[in-house]
């Protein structure tokens, strides 16, 4: 029989995928797993991979699984980019894997959907080196999209531990998305005081 963290992370992982996108990946109960049902968990998210689900990669990352490092290198070249967001996302989390990030990076800026765009800019908090903090910067002042930009503005604060106290977002990731440029540079001139005054980068 199996447990109720098992039931949880299968529904989250392999079940309705409208109802993961709603209420987001049940990473807590994929922890919670031990002895075989983990073991098991891991190899069902390995041996998912190669689809364009992108929740096997994402919980693959959640374990550190070195045991998937391989496939997922294997993937990542051939990969299309909302696949290879999260393939590269998970080898960085399971071994710092520099191609990965240099994927990441590649997408955040050349990317034609503004959706991967926005996806690679808001796992690139997870990757705070020197590379990825100018690319995100970049984004910040220069991506025609405005939900682009918050997710780099947004990255660029959690890399430096800074967060708000009232908003679930930072005030200033929402005012760079403005459309005035005018009120967008000012934002921006903000951020970078802030992180200046107050950011302590965290370590890689």
């Amino acid at each position: 029989m199996s447990s109720l963290a098992w039931d949880r992370f299968y529904e989250s992982y392999f079940g309705d995928p409208y109802m993961a996108w709603h209420d987001g990946l049940d990473s807590q109960a994929l922890l919670s797993l031990d002895g075989e049902e983990l073991e098991r968990a891991e190899q069902m998210l390995i041996d998912a991979l190669g689809s364009s689900d992108y929740r096997p990669a994402a919980g693959l990352a959640t374990l550190r699984s070195a045991n998937a490092a391989d496939k997922l290198k294997e993937a990542l070249p051939d990969a299309p980019p909302s696949a290879a967001i999260r393939t590269a996302h998970a080898l960085w989390q399971i071994e710092r894997y520099l191609p990965a990030a240099n994927t990441l990076v590649t997408i955040l800026r050349t990317a034609p959907f503004w959706g991967d765009r926005g996806d690679a800019a808001r796992l690139l908090r997870d990757v705070p080196t020197p590379r990825v903090i100018e690319s995100l910067w970049q984004a910040v002042e220069n991506d025609p999209e405005d939900l682009v930009r918050t997710h780099a503005a947004s990255s660029l604060l959690s890399m430096y531990n800074i967060h708000s106290e009232i908003y679930d977002m930072h005030p200033l990731s929402i005012a760079v998305m403005s459309q005035d440029k005018e009120e967008r540079d000012k934002a921006i001139r903000e951020l970078k005081a802030l992180i200046e005054k107050e950011g302590k980068l965290k370590e890689d």
